[in-house]
C-alpha cells in the first residue's frame, strides 16, 4: 500500500507552489509501537500538554467544521503572496514594468506608486482566488457533509478532534476521483493555537487506520509547496 502525496491542480492557477511526490509503505505508518487509540496525549516544544480526542463528524458539527476549513484555507493567502514575490518570473515582470513605467511616466515616484498598486492589485487577486477556492469547497462536499463522507456502503469518512467539548481539528477521506482505486486524504486543518500539538499526524493516521482495514492499497494527499514539509512529516513520522 503506498501514499502518494501530489500537486493540487487548482493551486497551479496562483503560480507559487510546486509538486512533490511523496511514495511510503502504509504498513511502516501504521506499525507503531504503541498503536494510536482515539484518544491522545500531544506534548508541544516548550512542554505543554494538551489532550484531546478524535470521533466521527456528527450533525451538530457542521457549522464549526466548515469554520475551521474557511480559516485554514485563508489562512494561506500571506505564505502565498510571500512565496509568489520569491519567482523569478515575478522580479523579472516586476522589473519590466517598472522599466516601462519609466520610460512611459519619465517620473520615479509615479513610478514608484504605480509599483505599489500594482502589487497590492495582485494581492487582491490573489485573495479573489482564495476566496473562490473556499466557496468551492463550502458548496461541494462540505456543503452536505454525511452525505459525502459517511454515506452507507461507501468506503469513506469524516473525523473531528475535540479537546474541552471543542472542536479543533478535521481530516476526511473518501474514493479519490481523479485517481481510480486510490482513496484521497482531505480536509486535514488544526486551529493555528493548537498546531505542533501533533495532532494533524494523529488525524491522519486515524484516516490511514481506517482506509488499511478495509484493504485500500493508494492513498493520495493533494497538497502545496507551502504545506508539503508539516505534511511529509506528518506521514513519514
Amino acid at each position: 500500500m503506498a501514499v502518494h502525496l501530489v500537486t493540487n491542480p487548482l493551486h497551479l492557477l496562483l503560480q507559487s507552489f510546486d509538486g512533490v511526490s511523496l511514495s511510503t509503505n502504509l504498513s511502516y505508518l501504521v506499525s507503531m509501537e504503541d498503536k494510536l487509540s482515539s484518544s491522545f496525549q500531544a506534548t508541544s516544544g516548550n512542554e505543554q500538554m494538551a489532550s484531546f480526542q478524535i470521533r466521527q463528524y456528527q450533525d451538530k458539527d457542521y457549522d464549526v467544521v466548515r469554520e475551521v476549513y474557511s480559516t485554514g484555507f485563508s489562512e494561506h493567502l500571506n505564505a502565498v503572496c510571500v512565496q509568489a514575490l520569491k519567482r523569478t518570473w515575478v522580479h523579472f515582470t516586476v522589473v519590466i514594468f517598472i522599466l516601462a513605467t519609466i520610460a512611459l511616466s519619465g517620473c520615479l515616484l509615479t513610478t514608484l506608486l504605480a509599483t505599489v498598486l500594482l502589487l497590492l492589485g495582485a494581492r487582491e487577486v490573489v485573495r479573489y482566488l482564495f476566496n473562490q477556492g473556499v466557496q468551492l469547497g463550502l458548496r461541494e462536499d462540505l456543503l452536505d457533509i454525511k452525505a459525502s463522507y459517511m454515506k452507507e456502503g461507501q468506503v469513506s469518512c469524516f473525523w473531528v478532534a475535540e479537546s474541552k467539548g471543542n472542536i479543533i481539528g478535521t481530516v476526511a477521506i473518501l474514493p479519490c476521483c481523479t485517481q481510480v482505486g486510490a482513496w484521497e486524504l482531505k480536509r486535514i486543518s488544526v486551529r493555528t493555537e493548537f498546531r505542533g500539538l501533533g495532532i494533524a499526524k494523529a488525524l491522519c493516521q486515524t484516516a490511514l487506520d481506517f482506509v488499511l482495514c478495509h484493504d485500500v492499497q493508494n492513498v493520495v494527499l493533494y497538497t502545496s509547496m507551502l504545506q508539503t514539509v508539516p505534511q511529509i512529516g506528518i506521514l513519514q513520522n
